[in-house]
């Protein structure tokens, strides 16, 4: 395996970790705040 390969292997590692991590944490913050100003209309 080039390291290259490697190198790319890592970013995607990484984006998939942050996509995770904000799916986890900002996505149902941000549903709720929605669900509030929906509640609120």
């Amino acid at each position: 395996q080039s390291s290259s390969d490697k190198k790319m292997d890592d970013y995607a590692t990484k984006i998939k970790d942050s996509a995770e991590h904000l799916i986890r944490n900002e996505f149902p913050e941000k549903a709720l705040e929605l669900d509030t100003l929906c509640s609120v209309c």
